[in-house]
């Protein structure tokens, strides 16, 4: 009845992804706790139809769309909904027989204890060890919640289902942002004026929301290689011009660079005389934006080349301060929002003084150091160091060792390893000059794309190449 259900209304992914659109944009623009219900017993219906593959879809949309700022009181319910729904799929799949429980790459297990090892120690030598307890707790729910994805995947299917959630939360927060824009009278031919904005829309953090624009990019880019007809072309060809737009209207330096890096980094395997082509056309506008006034002016509004380095350079000035004194254990995970005081770059009552202790009291007491490095090495000290170093490392060799084993499997296949390679390397260019998006201690909106590419690669490195993936090439 089911299957006759689903022919009869030509129901398949696409439709799936757009049911759960409209049921998010429904349930943020009608702020009412009987809409709510309204919303939930509506996303029953297709759960009831698609059974376990649409209820993964719904959580991790939900997760990444409706826990945002728009309704803080939403974020308990999702939360509450999204991590009972995954601990059933996985008790159901493998109740207490610890046996049975999917192992982890070596890689990423070493960096594990390396990584509690080091916030274990900063804790016990911090001056706020409650502090690092409760991060290292919150830490863990992010480890937690990412075992448990990788350990409910059956197959390729539903690892696919991840990757197209990651797409359409982003596309989500492309349009909320959109929308966000054009209610507040934000036009585009203000650039030309010399006015800048930087608009998000569900999730207010700008880094948090490009993050999903990192991850999604290359995926989307790998999709758009691998299909072959023009009805498949000109969906994700959209997506990629849909996210093109939300980097337009967050104007975010770190993301540009980012996916810049893992189109690169896919083009490299997958075309590399185009990569070549598109280096030297790269160059070739670089030195026409640098030489044509114009143009010139147009670039440094965009990129916001006249302030600089957006005063990073006091935050950075902060940690190399901390560093200093502290360099063999750190101040220990939660001290910062304490410690930052005692080593301010600029006066306390100066224009940026008043920025910093306000944002330290947004993000309560969070490391800003805007760098994944500094945030470590400032926490953890030496320990820190090398974990900082550890992580990439540790997702490399996987990445890598994933790539060559599935070389001679199917294009769609090979070409999602690419993808989740690409995307997750792109993270740590990011990482760079910003805190957010690879260990943040449970901030799990910014962590979980990250760790979902970690944990689709792990999907395919913990298992043998299957002799039908030589021929697979469905959607």
């Amino acid at each position: 009845m089911i299957k006759q259900f689903q022919s009869t209304y030509n129901l398949n992914g696409y439709s799936l992804i757009g049911l759960s659109v409209l049921l998010v944009v429904v349930a943020v623009m009608l702020n009412n706790v009987s809409v709510y219900a309204v919303i939930a017993l509506l996303f029953l219906l297709p759960i009831f139809i698609y059974g376990e593959r649409y209820l993964i879809l719904f959580v991790l949309v939900s997760f990444f769309t409706l826990v945002g700022d728009v309704n803080p009181a939403l974020r308990t319910i999702i939360h509450t909904i999204d991590f009972g729904a995954l601990g059933y799929l996985f008790l159901r799949k493998y109740g207490i027989d610890f046996k049975k429980y999917p192992r982890l790459p070596k890689e990423l297990l070493y960096f594990l204890i390396l990584y509690y090892i080091s916030m274990i120690v900063a804790t016990t030598f911090s001056d706020y060890p409650s502090a690092g307890v409760v991060k290292i707790a919150r830490q863990s729910v992010t480890f937690i919640m990412a075992y448990v994805l990788l350990a409910i995947i059956k197959d390729e299917k539903d690892l696919r289902l991840y990757l197209y959630a990651l797409i359409t939360a982003a596309i989500i927060l492309v349009f909320s942002s959109l929308a966000f824009f054009a209610m507040e009278g934000f036009k585009l031919i203000d650039l030309q004026s010399g006015i800048r904005y930087r608009v998000t829309g569900l999730i207010t953090n700008v880094t948090v929301t490009t993050g999903f624009f990192i991850v999604a990019y290359p995926l989307v880019l790998v999709f758009l290689y691998h299909k072959r007809t023009f009805y498949n072309k000109l969906i994700y060809g959209t997506l990629l011009f849909i996210l093109n737009l939300g980097l337009l209207v967050t104007v975010s330096r770190s993301a540009i660079l980012a996916i810049m890096f893992s189109s690169m980094f896919l083009l490299f395997y997958l075309n590399r005389k185009l990569l070549y082509r598109i280096i030297t056309t790269i160059v070739i506008i670089i030195l026409l934006f640098i030489f044509v006034p114009y143009l010139n002016e147009l670039a440094s509004l965009f990129f916001r080349i006249e302030s600089g380095l957006t005063h990073r350079e006091n935050y950075w000035q902060l940690a190399y301060d901390m560093i200093k004194d502290n360099w063999l254990f750190g101040i220990g995970p939660g001290a910062y929002g304490y410690k930052m005081y005692n080593y301010f770059p600029v006066m306390l009552d100066s224009w940026f003084g008043k920025v910093m202790i306000q944002t330290n009291m947004i993000t309560l007491g969070s490391n800003n150091s805007h760098s994944f490095f500094l945030v470590l090495i400032s926490d953890m000290g030496v320990l820190g160091f090398f974990t900082s170093l550890a992580l990439p490392v540790s997702f490399l060799m996987v990445a890598l060792k994933t790539i060559k084993k599935y070389k001679n499997a199917g294009k769609l296949t090979y070409y999602t390893i690419l993808g989740l390679s690409a995307a997750g390397a792109s993270m740590f260019i990011r990482g760079i000059v910003d805190g957010l998006g690879l260990l943040a201690y449970g901030f799990l909106t910014a962590e979980m794309p990250f760790w979902m590419m970690y944990m689709g690669l792990a999907y395919y490195y913990i298992n043998e190449p299957k002799p039908e993936q030589k021929k697979i090439e469905q959607n």
